[in-house]
């Protein structure tokens, strides 16, 4: 399965992704893109939600909200590592998730 994750050529937003997925052995596609094209992208409907990360998966759909993406990253996972998002531990996971979620809305004004 081929997935294409669609995001600023920047860490941002799409870094955890990019990384779960790398480190889970999953292959993709790193499509980075500038402010130009995600303005195509929105006037075109190509965006779920009007932003970006996206996730195209194999059978053309894609999703959007960088959380879900991640946590989907971390299902999707392969040896050696064979889930980065285990059944057992998502709720801690999310959890801490939405904790760091929830401190970097706080510090955004300070940025």
């Amino acid at each position: 399965m081929t997935l294409t994750l669609t995001y600023l050529d920047i860490p941002g937003l799409a870094e955890p992704i990019r990384l779960a997925l790398w480190v889970g052995n999953v292959p993709f596609v790193d499509k980075r893109v500038d402010y130009a094209e995600i303005a195509r992208m929105r006037a075109s409907g190509e965006l779920p939600t009007g932003q970006v990360p996206v996730l195209q998966l194999a059978d053309g759909s894609v999703y959007s909200q960088a959380g879900a993406l991640l946590r989907y990253a971390g299902r999707q996972a392969a040896d050696p590592c064979p889930c980065l998002y285990p059944p057992a531990l998502q709720l801690q996971v999310d959890a801490a998730l939405e904790t760091i979620a929830d401190l970097h809305k706080s510090f955004l004004p300070a940025w």
